[in-house]
């Protein structure tokens, strides 16, 4: 923790409120592709330039997910470190580009107005803010939310579950696939059959 922690340095917006800026970084779409097996068979048999949309995709699945699960973990955070009320807690979500951002807490009062304690506070939130990015930037991290939300499959979508009616889980990318299977070629791509 830096000592010494200065309004200064509490990266400010409009109105005096307070940012903490993030860092996201995405692995790049060849270690991905390499990491999923399904992806690397498709890659290997000379269909890159699918692997590579399927893994593009993915991975815009994967940091629109992750910037939801940011602007949770910084509601719960904003709650416990500053005392607001759960059901009270306006957090805004600012996104610089692919690869950085902010968090605001709206319910605080401008920087300028801040004491020592509020200060402490905010050094706080925005380590944790940092720290949960931190664990989401690495190509395991990607890896896995990609794999278990089965993005790297053809005709994914960022909701690829349903429920269905006798209780059971249906995943629709992987009926899509079913389908196309039938239909195409390997892995739902290639030449059509001809019937």
């Amino acid at each position: 923790m830096k000592k010494n922690y200065k309004k200064d340095d509490v990266y400010t917006v409009s109105g005096g409120q307070a940012m903490a800026l993030f860092r996201f970084d995405l692995p790049c779409v060849g270690e991905v592709i390499d990491a999923i097996p399904e992806l690397k068979a498709m890659s290997d048999a000379g269909y890159y330039e699918e692997a590579e949309k399927i893994t593009r995709r993915a991975l815009g699945y994967y940091l629109d997910s992750c910037m939801e699960e940011i602007k949770e973990d910084a509601e719960t955070d904003a709650a416990e470190v500053f005392g607001i009320p759960w059901n009270r807690v306006e957090i805004t979500m600012e996104q610089e580009n692919e690869e950085s951002g902010g968090v605001g807490v709206d319910n605080l009062s401008p920087v300028q107005y801040w004491d020592a304690v509020d200060l402490r506070k905010w050094q706080k939130f925005e380590r944790w803010i940092k720290e949960g990015v931190s664990g989401m930037s690495s190509l395991e991290s990607a890896v896995d939310m990609i794999t278990a939300n089965n993005w790297h499959m053809p005709g994914a979508q960022l909701y690829n579950f349903v429920d269905t009616a006798n209780g059971g889980t249906l995943c629709l990318a992987a009926e899509k696939m079913k389908k196309n299977l039938k239909v195409y070629g390997f892995f739902g791509v290639g030449e059509k059959e001809e019937k």
